[in-house]
């Protein structure tokens, strides 16, 4: 790690829950990387079993020391800080808990990065130079493969399709051979690896935790977007992602209700009246249909779960308050 002072200096975000022995692998990959300053801030997210002391362990036997960022004051000093939350605040409320020990520490970015990932060396340094280069880009991205085809590209950039509230990515598919390297803007980023200018965070607030996960990323660089803070996507930067490590410890009808009613908070939020001309009758197809096609093949509870989430995602109050600092 670099100690130049005139060099911005980042806070990497892992999010760890039950799961260390993937934010270690994660932790290792960083190693690599050495520019620009940057400090890696684990946040357990209430784990129930010992994953705690397990990245102390790992910590100590690599030479990382552990600094704890209990402290309103926070820390920007040391490889490695740990905060640990009293319970699962979910994806976005562990993020934030992150996000505001770094803004508390004084770091002029964020990168959230999931815990399921490994980078290349120069990820970050490609990621902060055109960060530099551009002041207008408030939220920017790496291009994300796929862990087990290490040469397919899973995510760079990705688009809204408002009529039917879908998020496919862009360059799905592709190989890294046909990817265009350009730098361009994209409706969002992905989840996976995320830089965010500490201006930007002020600008607009932190993830919204009315989401809770799924959706959350979006929902944040559309806002970033309508601030006037770009999103854009680097390619020529790269981590590679196994993808819903952490989620498939979930009961499967928790992630249907979550995915489905987190794109009904999104409409509520952004959309325009004209889209709910098409979005409404998308919904109410998309719901009796799953439904039905849940009760035919024995899943009553997934079924009732997309009931639910089409109910909370009309009815449940959105508050502004889950994006402030």
């Amino acid at each position: 790690m670099t100690t130049t002072n005139t060099q911005p200096r980042v806070a990497i975000i892992v999010l760890n829950w039950n799961n260390w022995h993937e934010t270690i692998a994660c932790l290792e990959s960083l190693r690599g990387v050495t520019s620009p300053l940057w400090q890696a801030v684990v946040v357990d997210n209430g784990s129930t079993d010992d994953s705690v002391a397990q990245i102390r362990a790992w910590a100590e036997q690599s030479g990382w020391p552990v600094v704890d960022a209990a402290g309103d004051d926070g820390c920007g000093l040391g490889p490695l800080a740990l905060v640990c939350t009293e319970h699962n605040l979910g994806y976005t409320g562990g993020n934030n808990a992150g996000i505001r020990h770094a803004l508390r520490a004084g770091f002029d970015f964020v990168l959230l990065l999931n815990n399921d990932t490994t980078v290349d060396p120069e990820f970050l340094s490609l990621l902060v130079e055109f960060a530099n280069e551009h002041p207008q880009a408030g939220m920017i991205g790496p291009s994300v493969y796929e862990m087990d085809r290490p040469q397919t590209i899973q995510s760079a950039g990705a688009r809204i399709q408002w009529w039917d509230a879908k998020f496919p990515p862009l360059s799905g598919g592709v190989t890294e051979a046909a990817l265009d390297k350009t730098p361009r803007v994209v409706d969002y980023i992905s989840g996976a690896a995320m830089l965010v200018r500490r201006g930007t965070i002020e600008a607009i607030g932190v993830l919204d935790e009315a989401f809770h996960l799924y959706v959350e990323e979006v929902d944040w660089c559309r806002r970033a977007a309508g601030a006037g803070h770009g999103v854009w996507v680097v390619p020529r930067s790269r981590i590679w992602h196994k993808g819903a490590v952490s989620v498939n410890t979930m009961r499967k009808p928790s992630v249907e209700y979550y995915r489905f009613r987190n794109r009904i908070f999104f409409m509520r939020k952004h959309a325009r009246w004209y889209h709910w001309l098409v979005f409404g009758p998308y919904l109410l197809r998309h719901v009796l249909g799953k439904s039905i096609g849940c009760l035919v093949a024995g899943r009553r509870e997934h079924g009732l779960a997309l009931w639910r989430a089409c109910r909370d995602g009309l009815s449940q109050k959105l508050s502004p308050a889950t994006t402030r600092l």
